[in-house]
């Protein structure tokens, strides 16, 4: 027992040191996005936003972590010869497996939990706050001149004023609407404001052009409305925004479409595919650890690495042209990329246990 806890702490330690160090290369790339995408946001409206862009990488990296981690776990108990020790002492090597299992099994919950309830409502917790950053990258303009994307609207401007908060000799283009057409605003000055999602934009002295025919108006003041939140707002009918309890409710009402019956099957068996890497890459990572022993580890990270892409490369394209095609069965499809995986790891793990 105490030899299995011994690597049961090996692996969470390896676990998290791949997560640091994955951060550490990811971080940053994703920081500089976040930031050039609302560039005048406030700091605390950028920390919101960066954790909710982390959290949905994790049903594919915190696999590869564990991946890594049984790599290096394993691989350095059969370097260092315990391994060896530990079959000469007449233990079971699969038993030696079972920490591996153990936090397979916890990892393997999370990520469920996740892709299920968490992940499907992302998009609209992304959505709440870029809108927030909208807000704050108005009140944050610095003086001098501006260049603002909001939304579909674009406001150009040659200075600002931050005492007054309005925008000199300002250019906006009001975007296409139900009901409103494509406009182009010459002003002489601008203010805006957000509330609860919607944008207000106030011009005065203005030269007002339609881009299409080119007719032009002048007009004293003019302001318009646009809801920020209605952009790429996600259809409730699409079961990648939904949680995994209401596709199988709207499949059991009969409530899905003929046309989206497959995609509702092969979203909910999708999300536990994601979910059972952790034992697919148990089997590759301690096989590969144990039989790339001493002066490989860095080939055998290497390789194991290899794996891991090659799994998600063969489940984001192979497994939906297979689950949406005629050949199989959504659920068949969606399983194919694992299941052949587990073939190849099955073998590769029993020639790893006798050696």
């Amino acid at each position: 027992m105490k030899l299995q806890l011994y690597i049961l702490r090996q692996l969470v330690t390896g676990c998290a040191f791949s997560v640091g160090g994955l951060l550490v290369v990811a971080l940053p790339g994703i920081a500089v996005t976040t930031i050039h995408k609302v560039p005048h946001a406030d700091f605390m409206v950028l920390l919101k936003l960066l954790p909710l862009t982390l959290q949905t990488l994790v049903p594919y990296v915190l696999p590869m972590c564990f991946l890594l981690a049984c790599v290096a776990t394993y691989g350095r108990l059969a370097a260092d010869r315990e391994w060896t020790a530990i079959q000469m002492s007449g233990t079971r090597p699969l038993r030696m497996i079972l920490p591996a299992a153990a936090l397979a099994s916890i990892l393997a919950l999370v990520t469920f939990w996740m892709v299920s309830t968490q992940l499907p409502q992302m998009k609209e917790r992304l959505r709440d706050l870029r809108v927030q950053a909208v807000a704050s990258s108005i009140g944050n303009l610095g003086p001098g001149r501006t260049h603002m994307k909001l939304g579909d609207v674009l406001v150009e401007a040659l200075w600002h004023d931050p005492d007054t908060g309005l925008l000199h000799d300002v250019y906006v283009r009001e975007p296409e609407r139900e009901g409103r057409p494509k406009r182009d605003y010459h002003a002489q000055t601008a203010k805006m404001r957000v509330s609860n999602g919607l944008l207000t934009v106030e011009m005065t002295d203005l030269l007002s052009v339609d881009p299409v025919d080119g007719s032009m108006g002048t007009f004293e003041w003019i302001g318009f409305d646009y809801q920020l939140k209605d952009q790429g707002f996600v259809p409730s009918n699409k079961p990648r925004y939904l949680k995994s309890n209401e596709i199988r409710r709207r499949l059991e009402a009969g409530e899905v479409s003929a046309g989206l019956r497959d995609r509702y099957r092969y979203e909910i068996h999708y999300r536990y595919v994601l979910s059972s890497a952790y034992f697919l890459f148990m089997l590759l990572g301690v096989s590969t650890g144990l039989i790339l022993r001493k002066g490989t580890q860095l080939g055998a990270l290497a390789a194991s690495s290899g794996y891991g892409l090659l799994h998600y490369l063969l489940n984001i394209k192979l497994a939906k042209d297979l689950g949406l095609g005629a050949l199989f069965s959504p659920e068949a499809g969606a399983w194919t990329p694992t299941a052949i995986g587990l073939l190849i790891a099955a073998p590769f793990m029993h020639r790893a246990l006798k050696r």
